[in-house]
């Protein structure tokens, strides 16, 4: 008796949203593209002049985060970016902190990919807390050896 092996190929279909979230059903993936959630990511995309993890974007960070740096142009890419806030029940305040103000400042907005739970900060609120000081004790041994990297070129 011979005995012979032979090779089966198959292949399994995933269907990728847009921002590349991956489904195995296309039901699934076009219930997914249509929610509120990918809406608002994919013109956070549009906006962003920088998108990678939050370790891309600071000199530490999760890879499992998504961070979006932005310079909002208008009124609706701060309302747009407030939607983004608010899509996980951040609290009220939280989300009202974030004004017209913000028009023409960087912008970073982060999301873990886990739990979609978002927050953001600006460039200025960070340089405001390194320049003047304003950092604790605790704060100000994290920042030993800390190295300001750009985010973009």
């Amino acid at each position: 008796m011979k005995i012979e092996k032979i090779e089966i190929k198959t292949y399994k279909e995933k269907y990728v949203a847009e921002d590349g979230t991956e489904f195995n059903d296309k039901s699934e993936c076009e219930q997914y593209e249509s929610s509120a959630l990918a809406v608002l990511k994919a013109r956070l995309k549009e906006m962003a002049i920088f998108t990678g993890s939050e370790s891309d974007v600071f000199e530490c960070g999760s890879e499992e985060c998504e961070s979006y740096v932005i310079v909002p142009q208008s009124k609706a890419d701060i309302d747009t970016i407030r939607q983004f806030l608010a899509i996980n029940g951040r609290n009220p305040e939280y989300i009202a902190n974030f004004t017209d103000d913000n028009i023409g400042k960087v912008i970073i907005v982060t999301m873990t990919t886990y739990d979609h739970w978002v927050w953001w900060t600006s460039l200025n609120h960070i340089i405001d807390k390194v320049t003047n000081g304003k950092f604790g004790v605790y704060d100000k041994e994290i920042l030993k050896g800390l190295t300001i990297k750009p985010a973009f070129n």
